[in-house]
């Protein structure tokens, strides 16, 4: 089925705006993509993506088996390096998701001034060009998402009912893939009860529709199913996949006024420009869009802003990203709305719109250089080994940042053969064991990941390790969570720092 198009845009314009835009943003993406291993949890998925393992020790609800089958397919097919061929998986969903909102404007609005501009501040904006650029799974989470607009789009201007089914199939798909897709089911479930009782919907193809979706979950609930089966506690399986290690966090209900003031500066931070106020004049007129998917758009909008505010984990503000699409798409309605009153303005805002979606890099450069001058957010950036915080936290490209490669590459020629690697900072563990899985690392080095605040008995285990790698005259090497502070936790073992490297190398121990 192809999507209606308005008068002013054929369905070849439309395709070629869609390719046009997808190759841009691919292109970019591809070229600004992390070309290595990662830290924190795209480490993590890089690492079981390699070894073939979906299962994960936090639970069902990280397994993200779209994502994870979709990245393991890259590794095995791809002729990159591994972690860039999964990074890609990443990438391209990204690509087409500027693409989507592109498409999805210029049917709105018949404005290719408004779509382009739009369409480009989504692309360049800091939190959707990190995860495009880095191992996740909101890429596949965004693609699907923009493509039920569409298909949501496509009923109220066509009527047919198949659209609504698509989209069923693909909301239940994006639940598979990542459960910040089912936020929004509650939300379509509505739609379709107004299909019903506006007769635009049978109850047949709502039946229909159901089936869809319970279809499109498939791959996460089959997994669901089969740990209920293995484990014997249907309680435990569907804690798993709803909460997994995190209940407190995804259940949290407070939300303070530096959050608050958080979320707000990286929206801000985002959309430099004129995105932001174009959005909000989207919202209030809900220029060009059909009523109900304004309707559609504002709650979605709303619940994606509601839960990263009070979603109180360490990287809250990356699960902003699907509300600066529904921004994206509302500012286009907005610029629109604005462009057909503008008279003799309406170059000059085209213009100044273009330069504000495209200036970021000189944005985030520069406040990546301030910051870093004056010690600002200097608890969030951290002091980590060979890693720019400031960089890691301000730029959200990947292609130059090598601080992963680089304590690989000193921690293994360091290691030899045998050696034990003490990781103090468990979000650099899976960055470290890569080498390991894709076999450029001996598997006889010891990797062993702590904690500052282990409990005594993981202690004495460390203890009772480094002591007998001592004895057996294995390098010993201690990868701190800060650079400058060796901390093991092991007050009979002396550690001096490397010369010229952030890592330290055991020099003695007493017994």
């Amino acid at each position: 089925m192809t999507p209606p198009t308005p008068a002013g845009l054929s369905r070849r314009a439309s395709l070629t705006l869609w390719i046009g835009a997808f190759l841009t943003a691919g292109v970019l993406y591809a070229a600004t993509a992390d070309r290595g291993p990662q830290w924190q949890d795209a480490g993590q998925h890089q690492c079981r993506m390699i070894a073939g393992d979906v299962s994960h020790p936090r639970g069902l609800v990280l397994t993200h088996p779209v994502h994870f089958y979709l990245g393991r397919w890259a590794y095995l097919l791809l002729p990159f390096e591994p972690a860039y061929s999964i990074t890609l998986v990443s990438s391209i969903p990204a690509a087409a998701v500027v693409a989507n909102v592109a498409l999805l404007i210029a049917l709105l609005t018949r404005q290719l001034a408004a779509a382009l501009p739009c369409a480009a501040a989504l692309m360049m904006s800091h939190t959707f060009w990190s995860h495009a650029t880095h191992t996740e799974a909101y890429g596949i989470v965004m693609l699907l998402l923009t493509s039920e607009w569409l298909c949501l789009l496509a009923f109220l201007r066509g009527g047919r009912s198949g659209w609504l089914l698509l989209l069923a199939g693909l909301n239940g798909l994006g639940v598979a893939n990542h459960l910040i897709a089912g936020l929004v089911t509650p939300v379509y479930v509505t739609v379709f009860l107004w299909a019903l009782l506006t007769r635009k919907l049978g109850l047949a193809a709502a039946g229909l529709a159901v089936l869809a979706w319970i279809a499109g979950t498939l791959p996460y609930s089959l997994m669901i199913a089969e740990m209920a089966q293995r484990t014997g506690s249907i309680a435990a399986a569907v804690h798993s996949a709803l909460f997994g290690d995190f209940q407190r966090e995804v259940l949290n209900t407070r939300v303070s006024p530096r959050m608050l003031l958080f979320i707000a500066g990286f929206v801000a931070y985002n959309f430099p420009g004129l995105t932001v106020p174009a959005a909000l004049l989207g919202l209030v007129t809900g220029n060009a869009i059909p009523r109900v998917l304004c309707r559609v758009l504002a709650a979605q909008l709303v619940i994606f802003l509601l839960f990263a505010t009070r979603y109180s984990v360490i990287d809250q503000y990356s699960f902003l990203f699907p509300a600066y699409v529904a921004l994206a798409v509302l500012g286009g309605s907005g610029l629109a709305f604005v462009l057909a009153r503008a008279g003799a303005w309406r170059r000059p805002i085209v213009v100044a719109a273009a330069i504000t979606a495209l200036w970021t890099p000189a944005v985030y450069l520069a406040a990546c250089q301030v910051c870093k001058a004056r010690g600002y957010f200097a608890g969030m950036v951290g002091n980590k080994p060979y890693r720019d915080g400031y960089r890691a936290l301000f730029l959200p490209w990947g292609f130059d940042k090598t601080h992963v490669t680089d304590l690989n590459r000193v921690i293994y020629r360091l290691a030899g053969r045998d050696g034990l690697v003490l990781v103090g900072d468990t979000s650099i563990t899976f960055g470290v064991l890569y080498e390991q899985f894709v076999g450029r690392a001996p598997a006889t080095v010891t990797i062993e990941p702590f904690l500052p605040d282990d409990d005594r008995q993981r202690i004495a285990r460390r203890r009772q390790q480094v002591a007998e790698a001592f004895a057996a005259g294995r390098a010993v090497v201690l990868v701190p969570g800060d650079r400058d502070n060796p901390a093991s936790g092991l007050e009979n073992a002396r550690f001096g720092r490397v010369a010229g490297e952030d890592v330290y190398l055991l020099e003695g121990m007493e017994f």
